[in-house]
């Protein structure tokens, strides 16, 4: 599940946000990008390096890289996923404001067509869900993603049960293949 979220780089200025650059981002854990395909590229994926407490990484597509990062190598680059700080108000994300942290590129994958297989990707980021600064209006909804063999079908009663399991109150918006 993809938000949309300005992109900042470094040296890249703007005077208001209807200039800025947005990319979809994803909050992301586990083995995601396994899970579901998306073949690693360059660099690495997420790994018990990046936690809450370490330097803040970010995972972007080709797509991405390409248009922001068109004639160096992404890996070690960082990016600003949010606002620069003359944009930046409090209030916009809460009460208080919030400060975006630079995050370095520590990984490339492959381009995923998010809207589906009629619309060209678009670029996208992934950032560890553990290193996201809690603001409700970023963790709205959470999806779970798993690969199985055989019907997908047959799962659906032990992942409700699964989640009902940690939060019997937690909604179940939708189970699809």
């Amino acid at each position: 599940n993809s938000m949309g979220m300005p992109v900042l780089t470094r040296g890249a200025s703007y005077e208001n946000l209807q200039d800025m650059p947005f990319t979809q981002y994803s909050l992301v854990m586990g083995d995601y990008f396994r899970t579901l395909g998306i073949e690693l590229r360059a660099g690495r994926v997420f790994d018990g390096r990046d936690a809450a407490t370490t330097e803040p990484v970010v995972i972007i597509n080709q797509t991405l890289a390409k248009r922001h990062f068109p004639d160096v190598d992404p890996i070690g680059q960082t990016l600003m996923l949010g606002l620069p700080e003359n944009l930046n108000r409090p209030g916009l994300l809460g009460a208080e404001r919030v400060d975006f942290p630079w995050l370095t590129v520590v990984g490339v994958v492959d381009d995923v067509r998010q809207e589906g297989f009629h619309q060209e990707p678009t670029a996208q980021a992934y950032v560890p869900y553990v290193q996201v600064p809690v603001f409700p209006q970023m963790l709205t909804r959470l999806m779970l993603v798993a690969r199985t063999q055989g019907d997908p079908a047959d799962l659906i009663a032990s992942a409700r049960q699964a989640v009902w399991s940690i939060d019997r109150d937690q909604p179940i918006a939708r189970i699809g293949p």
